[in-house]
C-alpha cells in the first residue's frame, strides 16, 4: 500500500461535531456549505470535505468517539454559534493513501484500510486520522490521512 508524504499548511476548520457518520456526512457538508454562504464572513479555502476520527478504526473506543465533518475555511477566529465551531490547525505533515470511490463512501473499506495503513507501517501514528474528499462528481477522490505521533494531532 503506498503512503505519501505530505506537508500541511497552517489551516482554519469549521467543523460541526456528530455522533455518527453513517448518513450524516453529506447533510452536514450542505449544512456547512449554507452557512458559510449566508455568513459571508467566512470563504472556502479548497473545495474538499475533511472528516476527522478521533481513534484508530479497529480500537475498542472507536464507536464511542465523536467526529468532525469540516471545511477549510478562510476567516475570523472566532466563531458564535451553537451548532458549528473552528479549530485552527498547524503546520506539519502527514501520510496519505489515495482511494477512488463511485458515488459512495463505502466506510468498511475505509476503515480496512485505514487499519491495514496502521498495521503494515513502520511508523508511529497518532490516534486521530482523516478523510479528505473531493466532491460531488461521478467520481469521489478521497484520501485517508494519518499523523505521524507528535506531528498537528487533533484532540476531540
Amino acid at each position: 500500500m503506498e503512503l505519501t508524504k505530505n506537508q500541511t499548511p497552517n489551516s482554519r476548520l469549521l467543523f460541526k461535531e456528530s455522533l455518527e457518520i453513517a448518513g450524516d456526512w453529506y447533510l452536514i457538508a450542505d449544512e456547512l456549505g449554507q452557512f458559510i454562504e449566508n455568513q459571508r464572513q467566512f470563504q472556502l479555502a479548497n473545495g474538499e470535505l475533511i472528516i476527522y476520527f478521533f481513534a484508530p478504526s479497529q480500537s475498542a473506543s472507536f464507536a464511542d468517539e465523536n467526529i468532525w465533518v469540516g471545511k477549510e475555511v478562510i476567516g475570523p477566529s472566532e466563531i458564535d454559534d451553537e451548532e458549528f465551531d473552528l479549530y485552527d490547525l498547524e503546520a506539519g505533515f502527514c501520510y496519505s493513501h489515495k482511494v477512488d470511490l463511485t458515488h459512495n463512501l463505502p466506510l468498511q473499506e475505509i476503515y480496512r484500510l485505514e487499519s491495514e495503513i496502521r498495521q503494515n507501517s513502520s511508523l508511529n501514528f497518532a490516534a486521530s486520522w482523516r478523510i479528505r474528499l473531493s466532491y460531488p462528481s461521478d467520481l469521489f477522490s478521497a484520501k485517508i490521512e494519518l499523523y505521524e505521533a507528535g506531528q498537528a494531532e487533533i484532540e476531540n
